[in-house]
């Protein structure tokens, strides 16, 4: 029943009785569709659970990745050390730092005072150097071992 200026009127009288089935009717269609929305979007929602778990599963394995990288370079530079202390002794190897350019660098100059003839404190020999502590004609002809381990990593 509604009001309209002061005079009780019913649905039927309002729109004509015939509109109360067609009316009853797309209440129930509305309902349907109601229905259907929910339902698509409950789908949508799984959905998108599924892809977040998805999304954590990726992001856990590229973390335990990331974790094994860390290890791994840890464990490589720990043999970098094992094998400048084998190689060349353990003051050499006490001297190297975790920076790179400077483990090239005290490698290059390891190798250099090792090598007679191609470092600063001269040697026995060289293509050019002879005895005594001049090898510029070793230096001129040759990079420093340092430069090209440099070109190398």
């Amino acid at each position: 029943m509604t009001e309209s200026s002061g005079k009780i009127e019913t649905i039927d009288q309002v729109h004509g009785i015939e509109d109360i089935p067609t009316l009853i009717a797309a209440q129930e269609n509305d309902a349907e569709q109601m229905a259907d929305l929910r339902s698509s979007v409950d789908n949508h929602n799984k959905d998108i659970n599924e892809l977040q778990e998805q999304i954590n599963a990726i992001r856990k394995l590229i973390d335990d990745d990331e974790q094994k990288l860390i290890e791994l370079d840890e464990t490589m530079e720990k043999r970098e050390v094992e094998i400048m202390e084998l190689v060349h002794g353990i003051d050499t190897a006490s001297k190297l730092t975790s920076s790179k350019s400077k483990r090239i660098e005290a490698l290059g100059n390891a190798k250099t005072k090792m090598r007679p003839g191609l470092g600063r404190l001269g040697g026995m020999g060289g293509m050019f150097g002879g005895f005594g502590r001049s090898n510029a004609g070793s230096k001129l002809d040759k990079p420093s071992i340092a430069s090209r381990l440099k070109k190398n990593f």
